[in-house]
């Protein structure tokens, strides 16, 4: 296994969806619902992001409308599979936007205190 220091946006996912399985649908809903409420309360967001960002709002809207389009066509691979999941929400940029998802669902959503916990060690 490797050290914690040398996983990548991927590793981490799939060790998420092998430890917590029960996890991943709720996960993936929370994750659409976010992806709907920034694009119908895109002023409001947009009127809050930060000028100091290193990602413009429009690229952050354009994450969550790719995140939101793999959840609608792969969301049951994605809830049977750790590969699927981890490496179509975690490969790429939208691991930007998906990684923030998972941190915000924990802290909200989840009353799990392992994964809580979990999430916490991986990436924050």
């Amino acid at each position: 296994m490797k050290s914690i220091d040398e996983l990548t946006n991927t590793d981490k996912a799939k060790l998420i969806h092998q430890l917590f399985p029960e996890e991943i649908a709720p996960l993936l809903e929370y994750t659409s619902s976010f992806c709907v409420r920034l694009s119908e309360n895109r002023a409001v967001y947009e009127s809050e992001w930060s000028s100091k960002s290193i990602i413009t709002f429009s690229f952050w809207l354009h994450l969550a409308g790719e995140t939101e389009k793999l959840i609608k066509r792969l969301k049951y691979d994605m809830i049977k599979s750790r590969h699927v999941f981890a490496e179509q929400l975690c490969f790429n940029h939208n691991a930007i936007f998906f990684n923030e998802c998972l941190v915000r669902y924990a802290n909200e959503k989840s009353t799990n205190d392992k994964f809580k916990k979990a999430v916490d060690l991986l990436y924050t």
